[in-house]
């Protein structure tokens, strides 16, 4: 399945192989700025600009549990890998971690000094990054909330964030117009790429590639390797064309999402 939300405050889910509308969940009151799918598909989380995070099952549409999440827009929402956590985050410069089978408030991280826009857990679990308005990017542990580094160097809001497969690096894109590498347990500045401003990056699954996407152009950065003292080898961007277009190199069976402005898209 896909799954899209916009500034209708619907969310819908699509079949992801023949485009067919399976289903719009409705119970938002105005736009809706996240979604996300569970790890396993059956469940989706939502957030938008009511304050609200909605916990749906995505087999049937029905809307399983509303959080009242933030006082402020909510701008991102996400499960952890097993399910069983939520993340939001919103305008009120708040990150905040919720037991997604009960809707528990399970603790509050405090640091950024504006809306955050992005975050993302670590594979395991265990680790949690933030991006927001204040040109930061910040990792915490997500078992105590605890700050463990603050990432400098954006030189404008940092519009999304994500871990590597193996948690060891993070990579962050920004209205600056750079993405930028990062070793996740130092802290240290391993890349920068310059591409188009207000980036949005994911890692691909199963591979140390990133793709980045923006409002004209997106690309895969391939990251495989790294030279003898562990830095990532500079290698050229795979692909580049406009957004509409990556369905023409993708292999058989592989998807890749897209979504514009408050717009945004996933596949389970």
């Amino acid at each position: 399945q896909l799954a899209s939300a916009g500034i209708d405050g619907t969310v819908r889910l699509w079949d992801a192989r023949t485009g067919e509308l399976l289903r719009t969940l409705q119970g938002h009151v105005d736009s809706v700025r996240s979604c996300a799918f569970s790890g396993d598909g059956t469940e989706l989380v939502s957030a938008g600009e009511d304050g609200t995070v909605r916990l749906w099952d995505a087999r049937t549409g029905e809307l399983l549990r509303t959080l009242q999440a933030h006082e402020d827009w909510v701008r991102w929402c996400a499960f952890s890998g097993d399910g069983r956590q939520l993340v939001s985050a919103g305008d009120d410069g708040e990150v905040r971690l919720w037991d997604a089978r009960t809707g528990e408030l399970l603790r509050t991280l405090q640091g950024h000094q504006g809306w955050v826009l992005s975050c993302a857990f670590s594979g395991d679990g265990r680790q949690l990054v933030s991006a927001g308005s204040d040109r930061k990017v910040r990792l915490w542990d997500a078992r105590t909330g605890e700050l463990l580094l603050t990432l400098q160097g954006h030189e404008g809001s940092v519009w999304s964030c994500a871990f590597s497969g193996d948690g060891r690096q993070l990579v962050s894109a920004g209205e600056d117009g750079t993405v930028r590498l990062w070793d996740a347990h130092s802290g240290e500045l391993l890349r920068v790429s310059t591409v188009s401003r207000q980036g949005h990056c994911v890692w691909s699954p199963g591979d140390n590639r990133v793709i980045e996407a923006s409002g004209d152009a997106w690309r895969w950065m391939g990251w495989l390797d790294h030279d003898e003292n562990g830095m990532p080898t500079r290698l050229p961007l795979e692909h580049f064309g406009l957004v509409p277009e990556p369905k023409r190199w993708l292999a058989p069976g592989e998807l890749i999402q897209s979504g514009h402005s408050r717009k945004v898209a996933g596949i389970s």
